[in-house]
């Protein structure tokens, strides 16, 4: 089994394809606790087909995207799941503390400074959906090298920002292909494609959408960023590899 490429059950040659290589499948799942009934929100989610894998894993998956076009054809084709569209910086049509995990794929707001106003408010609005003890995750693919490259965010831009709000920020990532020897790559000063994870565990006593928006506003008034040395230089937005497919 090539735990590189896309997982498709066995059980039926009907099934749908997970978008996500098998074994960055297997530990974001394992990793945080997403089980069977679990509720996740698929933030960019497209066309939905990476709900309709969750949905077919029998765990709750509902997508959340920018584009009120994409969310309508995404409700069409997938009945049993709900499909939402929002500005995420301004306003999230979700009720507070719904789902167990909310996973960032793709989002406009984190195409540029991170610690800008709408990145932050963005981030606040999607915290309020998570349930206390439940987690946020930033899902990227992107080549992980030696020194920053300076073409787009790297992991620890979403590491600092998540860090500005409470709970438990950590790191963990899958290469994409089977050989990975850090070591080697350190002393080659190789870039290797890989799909890494930004997580964040909030606490176990809730917290209302009003209370992260206002660590959202004290972050802004502290003036962190720029968050990584391609906002330093003006470049234009973040290459779209960068964004998880």
């Amino acid at each position: 089994m090539d735990w590189s490429n896309p997982f498709k059950s066995t059980a039926s040659e009907g099934s749908p394809p997970s978008i996500l290589p098998r074994l960055v499948l297997r530990q974001l799942l394992r990793s945080n606790d997403i089980g069977i009934g679990a509720k996740v929100l698929d933030v960019g989610c497209g066309g939905g087909e990476f709900v309709r894998y969750l949905r077919y894993l029998s765990i709750e998956g509902s997508g959340l995207c920018e584009s009120a076009d994409e969310a309508a054809q995404a409700g069409d084709a997938i009945p049993n799941a709900d499909f939402h569209s929002a500005r995420i910086s301004q306003s999230v049509p979700l009720a507070e503390h719904q789902f167990d995990v909310v996973l960032v794929r793709k989002l406009k707001e984190y195409q540029a400074e991170l610690f800008s106003p709408a990145a932050l408010a963005a981030t606040a609005n999607l915290l309020a959906c998570v349930r206390p003890g439940g987690r946020l995750l930033v899902l990227m693919k992107c080549m992980v090298a030696p020194a920053d490259d300076g073409t787009g965010h790297g992991i620890s831009c979403h590491v600092k920002q998540l860090s500005v709000f409470p709970g438990r920020c950590r790191v963990f990532g899958r290469p994409i292909g089977r050989q990975w020897n850090p070591l080697q790559r350190l002393l080659s000063n190789r870039q290797v494609e890989a799909y890494l994870t930004a997580s964040l565990q909030i606490p176990e006593d809730p917290i209302l959408r009003a209370e992260w928006h206002r660590y959202a506003k004290q972050a802004t008034a502290k003036n962190l960023g720029p968050c990584c040395n391609r906002c330093i230089a003006g470049a234009p937005a973040v290459k779209q590899n960068r964004s998880a497919a």
